[in-house]
């Protein structure tokens, strides 16, 4: 089961709101496309996340080209497969 951070997601610029419910949704390995919408990430981002999560796979290439930070991506790829 994936552990999620929220502290080290904040360490990378990702605000503590958004933060929490990440990693919250990694933890749980339930990924919710409407939260992560609510929480300022782009509808296609929103989607690949909620799909990784669920999937505990990431397509880095995919979120970075939905705009997210190679960093967070980075970070969310090691949370995933914690």
């Amino acid at each position: 089961m994936a552990t999620g951070n929220a502290r080290r997601f904040q360490e990378l610029g990702v605000p503590s709101g958004t933060a929490k419910e990440l990693a919250a949704q990694i933890t749980a390995s339930t990924g919710n496309v409407r939260r992560l919408g609510e929480m300022g990430f782009t509808p296609n981002a929103s989607n690949i996340i909620a799909a990784s999560v669920a999937a505990h796979t990431v397509n880095v290439r995919a979120l970075c080209e939905a705009g997210v930070s190679s960093r967070v991506v980075a970070e969310f790829k090691t949370q995933i497969a914690s």
